[in-house]
C-alpha cells in the first residue's frame, strides 16, 4: 500500500508578517498605540511585548553562532566545553557548623562551595576543606599570598597535590574600594596581581576574581552593572600595560567575574549574555583577541538587595527565578543563598532548600543538558541588544571622562548608583513597584523580635522592616499592638476597594485592621469601634459620600474614641476641609505616611 501524499499543514495558512501582527495588535487595542504595551525598564531602554523574525533578518549567523564562537553571545569557550553549571552552596567559615554543612552537602551531591568570611580561616577550618573533591570559591578578606600559603600547607597535611585545587579567589581591590566611594591603592593592586604566582601550583584555580555584585546590592541598574564591570576590567588591564601583553594575558587567563542576579527575570538573562558580548568587543579593541582570553569564569549569585526578613519564604520564590535566570544566561557557577539567611546564617533547612532549587533545575528540568536554552528568543535577543547598547554608551562616557578609577574619585560612579537606588526606593515607597510580603500583601501578625536594621542597610525592604520593628518594640513596651478600624459605608464597590487598600497599607507597618460589619449603619459601626478601642479609624467610601457624611462621621468618631487617629481612604479635591488627621491614597509615600502614623501613636 502506497503512503498517502499529504501537504505540510502550514502551507494552508498565509505568512504571518510583521505588518500583519502589528495590524492585529492595533485592532485588539481599539485605536491605542502599540507603545502602550512597551515595558519601560528603568534602564533607559524599552522592551516590546512582541517581536518578529523580520526584525532580525540578516543576523542569522550572529544569533545562531554556537557557544564558544563569535562574540560569545550564546556562551564562551567554557560554556561550549562544559554544558551546564556548578551548583554552589554558600558557607560562612566562621560558623561553628561550617564543616558539618560542607560534609552534608558533599554527600548530597554538591561539589562547589562559596566560602565567605571577614577574617582569615582557622587551622581547624582549613583541615576540614574538601581539597580535590570540590571547587572552592573563596570570598575571604585575607591577603592572597598569605591565604595561598595557608591553603598549600593544609593540602600538604591532607596529602593532596596542589594541582587539584580548583575554584576562584575573590581578589578585586578596585571594586572593594569603589563600593565605599574610594579608589584602590597601588599597593592593593600589586597584591592582587601577586595572587597569580602565589597560586601558581594550581593551574585550575582562578586567582583573579572580580565581584561586581556591589552595584546591584547598592541599588544600581543592570546597565550600570555592565558598564562599571567593563570599565573596571579596562582599568585593571591598563594598570598591567607593558612592553608586551604578557601581564594582561596572565590576568585574563586567571579571571573570574561575579554578578548578583535580581528579580528582573528576562533582563538578568540578557545581562550575562550582554556582558560576554561587551567584553569580547572591548578586548578586541585592545588586541586581546584569543578566545581563551575572552572566556572568564562567570559566577552568578542570588541577590541580597531584594530579600526580606519578614515573610521570608517569599525569598524562596525570588531565589528560584534568580537561579533560573542565571542558568539561562549562561553562568558557569550559581550560588543560591538560603531563604532565611538574613535571619539565620547557615541554618540547615535553608541550605537544603537552596541546594534543592538547583537540583530541581538539573534533575527535573534537565537544564544542565542544554546549551543556551534562551537562544533564539526574540524578546531575550532584543533585550540583550538593548542592554549591550546602553551599557556600551555608559562605558564610553566613563572612559571618556578618564576611566573607572577617575569616575570613582570624582564621585560620578557613586552619584549614578545613588540616583538609581533613590528612584527604586521611591517607587517601592509609593508601591509602584512591589515587594510581596513587605510593601504589598504583608502579614501583620508576623513578628521578628529583632533589632532595627542598620541605617546603612541598602536593601529594598529595610525601610518597611524598620517600621514593622518600631511597632514591635512599641508593643513590647506597652503590652499591646496598635490596631485600626475600617469604617465602611456607602457605595459597595468603592468602600470594598478602599477598605482593601487601607488594610494592605496599614499592614506594611504591622497594624492589623478590623472592618465594620455594619456598612449600612455607620452610627452603629462607630459604637462597635468604641468597644474595640482601635488606635486608628479609617473612613472607606466613595468621594461623594465623604462630602455628604464624612464630617459628621469624623465628629462622631472623635466623640466616641478620643485620641484615635481619624483618617480617610482617598484624596479627592477639597478633602482637607473635612478635618481628617491623615489621608490614605494610591501613589502616596507609604514609608513617610506610616512613619508619621507610628510617631503620632507613640506620642
Amino acid at each position: 500500500m502506497q503512503p498517502q501524499q499529504t501537504s505540510p499543514l502550514l502551507e494552508e495558512f498565509s505568512a504571518a508578517t510583521a505588518e500583519a501582527w502589528a495590524a492585529q495588535m492595533l485592532k485588539d487595542l481599539k485605536g491605542k498605540p502599540l507603545s502602550v504595551l512597551d515595558w519601560q525598564t528603568g534602564e533607559g531602554i524599552s522592551l516590546r511585548p512582541a517581536y518578529h523574525p523580520d526584525e532580525f533578518r540578516g543576523r542569522e549567523a550572529e544569533l545562531g553562532a554556537a557557544p564558544g564562537t563569535g562574540l560569545f553571545r550564546r556562551g564562551n569557550l567554557l560554556n561550549a566545553a562544559f554544558p551546564g553549571w556548578q551548583p554552589v552552596l554558600p558557607v560562612h567559615p566562621a560558623g561553628p557548623e561550617a564543616g558539618l554543612r560542607i560534609r552534608e552537602a558533599l554527600h548530597a551531591g554538591i561539589h562547589a562551595f562559596f566560602l565567605t568570611g571577614e577574617t582569615g580561616p582557622t587551622d581547624e577550618w582549613l583541615r576540614g576543606l574538601p581539597f580535590g573533591e570540590a571547587a572552592l570559591h573563596l570570598h575571604l578578606s585575607e591577603p592572597p599570598a598569605m591565604l595561598a600559603r595557608e591553603l598549600y600547607l593544609a593540602m600538604e597535611a591532607d596529602q593532596t597535590a596542589p594541582d587539584r585545587l580548583t575554584g576562584t579567589l575573590f581578589n578585586d581591590p578596585i571594586s572593594v574600594a569603589a563600593a565605599m566611594g574610594k579608589t584602590a591603592s597601588p599597593h592593593a593592586l600589586a597584591l592582587a596581581e601577586g595572587a597569580v604566582p602565589a597560586f601558581g601550583h594550581s593551574p585550575h584555580f582562578r586567582a583573579i576574581g572580580l565581584d561586581f555584585s556591589y552595584v546591584h546590592e547598592q541599588g544600581g541598574t543592570v546597565t550600570q552593572q555592565l558598564a562599571f564591570a567593563l570599565s573596571t576590567l579596562v582599568d585593571y588591564l591598563s594598570h598591567l600595560n607593558g612592553p608586551d601583553t604578557s601581564r594582561q594575558e596572565r590576568f585574563l587567563r586567571n579571571l573570574s567575574v561575579t554578578f548578583a542576579t535580581g528579580s528582573y527575570f528576562f533582563l538578568e538573562i540578557a545581562k550575562l549574555r550582554a556582558f560576554r558580548v561587551l567584553l569580547a568587543r572591548a578586548l578586541d579593541v585592545m588586541d586581546l583577541t584569543q578566545p581563551e582570553l575572552q572566556s572568564p569564569f562567570i559566577i552568578a549569585r542570588t541577590a541580597r538587595w531584594n530579600k526580606a526578613r519578614y515573610d521570608a519564604h517569599t525569598n524562596l520564590l525570588r531565589a528560584s527565578t534568580e537561579t533560573l535566570s542565571a542558568v539561562l544566561g549562561g553562568a558557569h557557577a550559581v550560588v543560591t543563598h538560603p531563604f532565611n539567611e538574613l535571619n539565620q546564617i547557615n541554618h540547615p533547612h535553608g541550605l537544603r532548600l537552596a541546594r534543592n532549587i538547583q537540583f530541581l533545575l538539573q534533575h527535573e528540568s534537565y537544564l544542565d543538558q542544554v546549551q543556551d536554552a534562551a537562544g533564539g528568543s526574540y524578546y531575550i535577543e532584543a533585550a540583550t541588544d538593548s542592554l549591550a547598547d546602553a551599557a556600551w554608551r555608559l562605558f564610553q562616557d566613563i572612559e571618556g571622562a578618564g576611566g573607572f578609577t577617575e569616575a570613582v574619585r570624582s564621585g560620578k560612579v557613586g552619584e549614578l548608583i545613588r540616583s538609581a537606588a533613590e528612584l527604586r526606593r521611591t517607587r517601592l515607597a509609593e508601591r509602584k513597584q512591589s515587594l510581596i510580603g513587605i510593601n504589598q500583601y504583608p502579614n501583620p501578625d508576623e513578628a521578628l523580635h529583632a533589632p532595627l536594621p542598620d541605617e546603612s542597610d541598602p536593601r529594598a525592604a529595610a525601610p518597611f522592616e524598620t517600621l514593622r520593628l518600631r511597632h514591635e518594640q512599641a508593643a513590647e513596651r506597652s503590652g499591646r499592638r496598635f490596631s485600626a478600624y475600617l469604617l465602611t459605608f456607602g457605595d459597595l464597590a468603592m468602600r470594598n476597594a478602599r477598605a482593601a487598600f487601607s488594610r494592605n497599607l496599614l499592614a506594611c507597618a504591622g497594624i492589623p485592621s478590623t472592618e465594620s460589619g455594619m456598612p449600612d449603619h455607620p452610627e452603629e459601626a462607630i459604637r462597635e469601634a468604641a468597644g474595640l478601642r482601635p488606635d486608628l479609624v479609617v473612613l472607606c467610601s466613595a468621594d461623594d459620600a465623604y462630602f455628604s457624611q464624612g464630617e459628621a462621621l469624623l465628629q462622631a468618631v472623635r466623640a466616641a474614641l478620643p485620641g484615635a487617629l481619624c483618617c480617610i481612604a482617598g484624596k479627592p479635591a477639597g478633602i482637607e476641609a473635612l478635618g481628617a488627621d491623615e489621608s490614605l491614597y494610591a501613589g502616596m509615600n507609604a514609608v513617610e505616611f506610616l512613619s508619621r502614623v507610628l510617631t503620632r501613636l507613640q506620642a
